[in-house]
């Protein structure tokens, strides 16, 4: 069933950002990667930002608090406005030859 989460922690998420040489426009890749590499577990599901709810992947940490190493690089984001819908996605489910996206639903 899926969770909401609310915000994000800014400091931590561009902390990651720049470990992991994330970019805009990427956060299923850039959080697969970090998943696999860290101890950060997966979510994957729905963001609701200032400009309308659009499909989304980020990151929780142990806490549950998420890390969003995505949208902390976009410019005029306020963490404390955004909500989160999503599943957490087991890793072995994260291989990238795996996932792909299903043009017929």
């Amino acid at each position: 069933m899926g969770q909401e989460f609310l915000g994000f922690d800014q400091t931590e998420s561009l902390k990651l950002a720049e470990r992991y040489d994330c970019e805009i426009g990427k956060c299923f890749d850039n959080c697969r990667r970090i998943a696999k590499e860290s101890k950060l577990q997966y979510v994957q599901g729905f963001a609701d930002a200032a400009d309308g709810v659009e499909e989304h992947a980020w990151l929780i940490n142990s806490a549950g608090e998420v890390l969003d190493p995505t949208y902390c690089l976009i410019d005029g984001v306020e963490p404390s406005k955004i909500s989160y819908f999503g599943l957490t996605i087991p890793l072995k489910f994260l291989d990238a030859n795996k996932m792909r996206r299903n043009p017929t639903g």
